[in-house]
C-alpha cells in the first residue's frame, strides 16, 4: 500500500523490479558495510603496524621540538609539571589513518563507481557538489578541534573540571546538561564531546567515580540537545519546506528536551 493524499492521481508505472535491479541498487551500501567491517577487523589494523606487513608505507614528519618547550600539569593539578608530548607532525602517509573508518568508506565510494560504470564526470559532479555542501560542517569541525585541543593543552577543560567537581554528587545531575548545551550551541555531538570531554574526566578522576558514566551522559544529553540546536532545527525546516517555521518547530522541542534531559540527569 501506498500512502496518498485525498484526490491525489496515481501517475506511477507499475514496474516489476528483478533481482538484478534490486541488488544492483543494494550494492553501494554492501560495500560500504563490507569494507568498514574489514576494516575494524584487529588483523587488518595490524597490518600498518610497526612490524605489519605494509609497515613499510607509513611517512610520517615529526616536529618534536614545537611541543617539547611546553610544560603540562598533571590532571589533577597536583605533581610536577611535566613536558608536553603531542607528537606535533605531519603524517603523508600513515596506517592509523590508513585504518580510519573514514578510508573504508573513501574504498566503498570508488568501488561502487567502478562496479556500477559510473562516469567519471558525474561521480566528479556529484563529490564536488557534496564538497561544496560539507564545506562550512568540516570547517566548523576543524575550528572546534583545534579549540578541544587549546582548552586541554591550556589547562581550561583541567580547571572548569576541578571547579565543576566541588558540587559533589550533584554533578551527576549536570553531566548530561553539559553535553546537552554543548550540542544546542555547536549543533554537533561530536563537537560537544570534543569540547567537554576532558572537563567530564577530569570531573569523573576528582569525585572518584567511573570515567565512562560522566562520558556517556555527556553524548547522552547531547543527543536530546539536538532536537533543539538551531543548525538542526533549520536542516529540518528546509528539508520539508518549512523555512521560516523555525522559532515554532523550536517551541514545540523546547518542552520535550528540557523534560528529557531533567530525566537523564535524574537517571545519572
Amino acid at each position: 500500500n501506498i500512502f496518498r493524499l485525498d484526490g491525489e492521481t496515481h501517475f506511477s508505472e507499475d514496474n516489476t523490479l528483478n533481482f538484478g535491479d534490486v541488488l544492483k541498487a543494494w550494492t553501494p551500501f554492501i560495500l560500504l558495510i563490507v569494507c568498514i567491517i574489514i576494516w575494524t577487523q584487529p588483523w587488518f589494523k595490524a597490518i600498518f603496524d610497526k612490524d605489519g606487513f605494509l609497515s613499510y608505507t607509513s611517512i610520517s614528519l615529526q616536529f618534536s621540538n614545537l611541543t617539547s618547550g611546553i610544560l603540562s600539569p598533571s590532571i589533577t593539578g597536583i605533581g610536577e609539571a611535566k613536558p608536553l608530548s603531542l607528537g606535533l607532525g605531519i603524517d603523508l602517509i600513515n596506517g592509523k589513518s590508513v585504518a580510519q573508518a573514514g578510508t573504508a568508506i573513501l574504498l566503498a565510494a570508488f568501488l561502487t563507481i567502478a562496479i556500477l560504470r559510473i562516469k567519471a564526470e558525474d561521480a566528479a559532479e556529484c563529490f564536488w557538489a557534496t564538497l561544496k555542501e560539507m564545506a562550512i560542517p568540516c570547517l566548523t569541525i576543524g575550528l572546534v578541534v583545534a579549540f578541544a585541543f587549546i582548552s586541554k593543552n591550556s589547562g581550561m577543560s583541567t580547571t572548569l573540571g576541578l571547579a565543576f567537581a566541588h558540587t559533589g554528587d550533584a554533578f551527576a545531575f549536570f553531566s548530561p546538561i553539559i553535553g546537552w548545551i554543548g550540542v544546542f550551541l555547536t549543533g554537533s555531538d561530536t563537537s560537544a564531546n570534543l569540547l567537554f570531554g576532558t572537563l567530564q574526566q577530569v570531573s569523573a578522576q576528582k569525585l572518584g567515580v567511573s570515567e565512562a558514566l560522566f562520558l556517556a551522559a555527556n553524548s547522552v544529553g547531547g543527543v536530546v540537545g539536538k532536537m533543539i540546536s538551531p543548525q538542526s532545527i533549520a536542516i529540518a525546516c528546509a528539508a520539508v519546506g518549512l523555512v521560516g517555521k523555525e522559532s515554532d518547530l523550536f517551541k514545540f522541542t523546547l518542552k520535550y528536551s528540557i523534560a528529557f534531559i531533567i530525566l537523564i540527569g535524574i537517571w545519572t
